[in-house]
């Protein structure tokens, strides 16, 4: 029997952009690399998929990338508090939009393309417990990542300076392997070359 597929209509996509850049030296979303900005090639890999609903988690102060894309902004009013509280936010307006699975994107990493999340929402299976990741050069899981509605309540209960990464590990997820130079983020303003 071939397993269920989940439809991307059924997911919420979000990309967090709502960390401080500290490494950077602040506003590193916001940074020029090819000629846009590094959150907006970020945003861009979300691509035109048909997802159920679409947005970016944002801090206080709306980084320019975010303003520009007139994409759905999630205001995170805790983001100073770690990156649980911007994981809240997104699994929050998955349940608000009534979606069956969350994509969890992120800012920082404009290498990713629409072509690898598609590859990604193509391997999420339609059970509500399923984990789709990507696949790490070491062998660990990450982002970009598909949850489940039946790990909400899971990813609720993170806390601090702790994201997804905290539940993925040591979970059954199922593993998408991804070109290594697209999981490159950008921390320091070295990256960007």
């Amino acid at each position: 029997m071939k397993p269920l597929r989940m439809k991307t209509d059924r997911i919420a996509a979000v990309l967090l952009a709502a960390g401080a850049g500290s490494r950077f030296g602040g506003g590193k979303l916001d940074a020029m690399l090819d000629g846009a900005r590094v959150g907006a090639r970020a945003w861009g890999a979300l691509g035109d998929q048909p997802w159920r609903a679409a947005a970016i988690v944002v801090p206080e102060q709306v980084p320019l990338f975010a303003q520009e894309t007139g994409a759905s902004l999630l205001r995170n009013p805790l983001s100073g508090t770690g990156m649980a509280s911007s994981l809240h936010c997104a699994v929050g307006f998955a349940q608000d939009v009534g979606a069956d699975a969350l994509l969890i994107a992120l800012a920082d990493m404009p290498f990713l393309t629409a072509d690898t999340l598609a590859a990604l929402t193509a391997a999420h299976g339609g059970d509500a417990a399923a984990i789709t990741a990507t696949r790490y050069p070491d062998g660990s899981d990450g982002a970009p990542s598909i949850f489940g509605r039946g790990c909400f309540d899971a990813l609720l209960a993170i806390t601090g300076d702790r994201g997804a990464n905290a539940y993925l590990a040591g979970r059954d997820a199922v593993s998408v392997p991804v070109e290594p130079a697209q999981l490159r983020d950008i921390d320091r303003p070295s990256d960007l070359s």
